[in-house]
């Protein structure tokens, strides 16, 4: 199994870094999809996404939505969700994808750093 919670949300300013966008969260994802399927033994990928596919569309949310990503951050989410689904299709690779609608993390004494 293949785990990548690996991303960057910088609220408000994915369109000023585009390239560290595309670079970190849809590169490096590429990056960890090939060594799944050339390894061979990866039995599921698991993507985590993000709610930023969905773009500005009305609430409420469900699952039928149709993905509108509209900036840099969302686009490559997207991205690699297409290619999971390509990889899928042409090499057996099982993945997950799941769109949290938010992630926190806290400093090592356990405050809460940043919050998107």
């Amino acid at each position: 199994m293949c785990i990548s919670p690996g991303g960057l949300c910088s609220r408000g300013l994915s369109h000023f870094i585009r390239r560290f966008n595309y670079t970190n969260n849809l590169i490096g994802s590429i990056n960890l999809i090939n060594a799944s399927i050339n390894a061979g033994s990866v039995k599921c990928f698991v993507f985590t996404s993000s709610i930023a596919v969905y773009g500005k569309n009305q609430l409420p949310m469900t699952e039928e939505l149709m993905p509108a990503a509209e900036d840099p951050y969302g686009v490559s989410k997207l991205a690699v969700e297409l290619d999971l689904k390509a990889a899928h299709e042409m090499f057996g690779l099982n993945s997950i994808i799941f769109r949290p609608s938010m992630f926190w993390r806290r400093q090592n004494d356990g405050h809460i750093t940043a919050m998107w």
